[in-house]
């Protein structure tokens, strides 16, 4: 893929699997080479293009969430366990572990200053009712017994 700029900003993420382009202000133009198309993005638009399947997906969502990271910071809006599980593994040298994939779709919001990931784990744990554990390299997270 490649992005025109035409006057914006935006933030582009990119690993092995996907790419994720969330465009803030102004306008860009994205090129898919593999579908032989152009999308034309608004701003609160995210465009996530995976590498394996070349499938495309376009939204709204809140830019700040997205570019949080320029003051480094995290913002969770509405994100699911499965999401922060991803993020985490991203930022940090960890394997989650999710005992109960019942689990992966609770929602969570929060703002996370300095990527203190302790301090995640320990707001998770009380918010969603949570028993969080981390040994080596793995973070366990299930539900809290009752």
């Amino acid at each position: 893929m490649s992005v025109e700029v035409l006057g914006t900003q935006f933030n582009v993420w990119q690993r092995a699997e996907k790419t994720k382009v969330v465009l803030s202000s102004g306008k860009i133009k994205l090129k898919l080479e593999e579908q032989q198309a152009t999308l034309e993005m608004r701003p609160g638009e995210l465009v996530e293009v995976s590498g394996v399947t070349d499938r495309v997906v376009r939204k709204r969502v809140n830019p700040q969430v997205h570019t949080a990271w320029r003051e480094k910071q995290i913002v969770f809006d509405h994100t699911t366990l499965q999401e922060i599980a991803a993020v985490i593994e991203d930022r940090h040298p960890y394997k989650v572990v999710v005992a109960d994939s019942a689990l992966l779709g609770r929602q969570f919001t929060f703002r996370l200053v300095n990527n203190d990931l302790d301090l995640l784990l320990r707001t998770l744990e009380k918010s969603l009712d949570l028993k969080i554990t981390k040994q080596a390299e793995t973070i366990t997270i299930r539900e809290a017994a009752r």
